[in-house]
């Protein structure tokens, strides 16, 4: 997932949402925005595993998000982990080296995003001072790290969890995490307000055209083998779930944290048949979807339309939050 120089980009988004007389107003205009979901999810109120929206852009719903983000008093957080280890031969087009073009549209969407409320800590171990020095403004800045402590046969790709849910440990004043990738996203509007509107609940990407149950899932947890392997087996024709991706991740503070316990438990166990080949190749994928298909209910899980767009489809939509390649 990672090129030669074993280079890592993954962005965190964590809203937090003040309690302002605003967001009391908020809470009443959005009910607007919630009548337009439930009338475009039909059926399902908390848009759990809905794949994709309407055929076209819904330009009522784009324009109450944008006006969520102008008014709405939730400042959002994006930490985005920048990771080199110099070593070991990973490719992900996703986390290959590129330079700041590599992510300049991620970068600028953040900056974008109307309202003020949008703010930026790229976590890294060694990017070029003159390049954090150039690029730090009012909503973007640097936060260096030491990732000395990396585990054999992991890639900075299973690193990335680590280091940043210390960070979000570190910082009891972010409510609301979003966790995304950097190279293949682009962020439309703040989704605090969407998460407020389903508490309780994780959000996630997911992949349409990967069942739960498919060749591509059955592979994932191959690398995981043992439990994780004999757990899928077991499940696999149980859901008609899609496969998740971690690619876009969040949901409120305690939640969260909650699912991380359980990534970090598979991330770190040494029993895992990837590591037992003393191979280093990047697993979160199967990491990911045993964290939360083994420990949480699908209906704890809402990932489509309208979090975030078609994966792999390219869509130009405004009427998501978050656009996934």
């Amino acid at each position: 997932m990672c090129s030669v120089q074993q280079i890592c980009f993954l962005a965190f988004a964590a809203a937090a949402a003040a309690g302002s007389s605003l967001a009391g107003q908020c809470d009443s205009e959005l009910s607007d925005s919630a009548a337009l979901l439930q009338t475009n999810i039909a059926g399902r109120p908390e848009a759990v595993e809905n794949d994709h929206g309407p055929a076209e852009e819904d330009s009522a719903l784009a324009s109450n998000m944008y006006w969520d983000d102008q008014h709405c008093a939730c400042t959002t957080v994006f930490l985005a982990a920048v990771l080199d280890t110099g070593t070991n031969a990973v490719h992900h087009e996703d986390h290959r080296m590129g330079g700041f073009s590599f992510f300049q549209r991620y970068y600028e969407s953040i900056i974008a995003l109307p309202g003020g409320r949008a703010k930026a800590v790229i976590v890294h171990n060694r990017l070029p001072e003159n390049l954090t020095r150039a690029k730090s403004n009012s909503a973007v800045s640097f936060t260096k790290v030491d990732i000395s402590g990396m585990h054999e046969h992991m890639t900075v790709v299973e690193w990335r969890w680590i280091v940043l849910f210390d960070q979000v440990r570190k910082h009891p004043e972010w409510d609301t995490l979003f966790m995304t990738d950097i190279s293949d996203v682009v962020v439309h509007h703040n989704p605090c307000v969407f998460v407020q509107k389903h508490p309780g609940k994780l959000f996630a990407s997911s992949e349409p055209h990967h069942g739960f149950a498919g060749g591509v899932t059955h592979t994932f947890f191959k690398q995981l083998g043992g439990k994780y392997l004999a757990w899928y087996r077991d499940h696999r024709g149980s859901t008609h779930a899609k496969l998740l991706n971690a690619g876009v991740f969040g949901g409120h503070r305690a939640d969260v944290l909650r699912f991380a316990v359980h990534m970090e438990a598979v991330l770190l166990d040494p029993e895992l048949a990837v590591k037992k080949d003393a191979t280093t190749h990047w697993f979160d994928p199967g990491a990911f979807n045993w964290a939360l298909r083994a420990n949480f209910a699908l209906s704890d899980v809402v990932s489509g339309y309208p979090l975030h767009s078609m994966f792999w489809k390219y869509e130009s939509r405004k009427d998501v939050y978050i656009k996934h390649k």
